[in-house]
C-alpha cells in the first residue's frame, strides 16, 4: 500500500466521493476543519484522533473516534483516511498507520 501525498486544493470532493464510499478525517483541529470545507458537503463518517479527551465526542455533527475504535474499519475496501494534522503530529502517527493494512491514506499539506 502506498501513501498519497497531496495538497488539499487538489483533493476534489467528487474524486473522493466517486472512489471511496467511506471517508474518515484523522485530526480534529484547524486542519480537520479545512478538510471539511474542502470536501464541500461530501458525506464523511467522522473524525479520528489518537487519544480522545473527555468531552471529545462530536464535531460538525459527526462522531469523533479514537484510533483503536476504527483502525479495523479503515482496512476495508472503499474506505479512505484523510490525515489532517500538522507535520509534527503527522510524523508521530506514521508508525501507527504503517502497522495496519490501510486501504488508502491521503495527507493534507
Amino acid at each position: 500500500m502506498g501513501y498519497i501525498i497531496c495538497s488539499i486544493i487538489y483533493i476534489y470532493s467528487y474524486t473522493l466521493c466517486e472512489k471511496y464510499q467511506k471517508i474518515y478525517i484523522y485530526g480534529a483541529g484547524k486542519k480537520a476543519e479545512h478538510a471539511v470545507q474542502a470536501l464541500e458537503g461530501v458525506e464523511y463518517q467522522g473524525f479520528v484522533v489518537s487519544n480522545k479527551q473527555e468531552g471529545d465526542t462530536i464535531k460538525f455533527n459527526h462522531p469523533i473516534y479514537e484510533w483503536k475504535e476504527v483502525s479495523d474499519k479503515l482496512q476495508k475496501e472503499n474506505t479512505v483516511l484523510l490525515v489532517a494534522l500538522n507535520p509534527q503530529n503527522t510524523k508521530e502517527i506514521l508508525p501507527m498507520l504503517a502497522a495496519v493494512n490501510l486501504n488508502a491514506v491521503y495527507f493534507m499539506e
